[in-house]
């Protein structure tokens, strides 16, 4: 479908609007959030995304690839408004805002057979990092804990590359809790941990129901939430002592136990 310049005007009083939704006050003001890129908004129309407004220039519009869901509201724009709004250094001249789905409900939790759990993890990139290689290993769930970045902010929709519409994503103040609850009801939860042990593949092959948790970048995962998992991993170093390097990046170790975890029970 062709779109001609000045479908519909978008005014200062919606660019700022828009423009706000980078700073988390606005976000939960409004409900909404970002998401940027042709592949993000594509994977965002095609998921069934609760898509609100697609702002684009008409070479990106054109590009998207896919239909244009009825009833949303499209503004077609110049490259320089693009930049007006985006906070990324080279844009693709797409954009669409998106209500922010309810994060506060658990229901459902004891059908999930795959969860990550995020204790404070604060640097988008890791979080949308984390998120993408979750959907990757058919999670079924990511629950982010006090102190962990945004899941829906637009640097974590960014860096999860469309990830964040096959995934259920809750928030919670009490993570601990909620370990708990999980492990009560017949789900193993581990927590990625310095002073854990190696993973042991046979141990989960033929387990239903498994949990990562994964630490904040300094501290790693809290004492509650260490005492609350049913056991405690860490990755061994192939190395010995290198120089400067005492830990993994928590998005990299994700990956790996993930792999581990993940991997082993998908194929029991």
């Amino acid at each position: 479908m062709k779109y001609q310049k000045g479908l519909l005007r978008l005014t200062d009083q919606n660019r700022k609007r828009i423009s706000a939704l980078r700073q988390a006050k606005f976000r939960k003001e409004y409900g909404l959030s970002l998401v940027e890129g042709t592949r993000a908004v594509r994977a965002a129309i095609t998921a069934g995304a609760p898509l609100v407004d697609l702002i684009a220039t008409t070479e990106a519009l054109e590009s998207i690839g896919v239909a244009i869901p009825p009833g949303l509201t499209v503004y077609v724009v110049t490259p320089a408004v693009i930049d007006r709004i985006t906070d990324v250094s080279t844009s693709q001249g797409v954009l669409a805002t998106f209500t922010i789905p309810d994060q506060g409900s658990l229901e459902g939790a004891d059908r999930w057979g795959r969860v990550v759990l995020l204790d404070g993890v604060q640097d988008p990139g890791n979080v949308g990092t984390i998120v993408r290689t979750a959907a990757w290993f058919g999670v079924d769930a990511i629950i982010a804990g006090a102190g962990t970045a945004d899941a829906f902010s637009p640097k974590v929709a960014r860096a999860s590359m469309g990830a964040l519409w096959s995934i259920a994503v809750r928030r919670t103040e009490d993570l601990s809790q909620v370990v708990r609850h999980l492990h009560a009801g017949g789900m193993m939860v581990f927590g990625a941990d310095a002073s854990g042990r190696p993973p042991d593949d046979s141990e989960i092959l033929g387990v239903s129901r498994v949990g990562l948790v994964l630490g904040a970048e300094a501290r790693g995962i809290s004492a509650e939430v260490a005492t609350a998992a049913s056991e405690l991993l860490a990755i061994p170093s192939a190395a010995k002592g290198p120089a400067g390097v005492d830990s993994l990046n928590v998005a990299v170790a994700a990956g790996i136990l993930m792999h581990r975890l993940f991997g082993a029970s998908r194929q029991a």
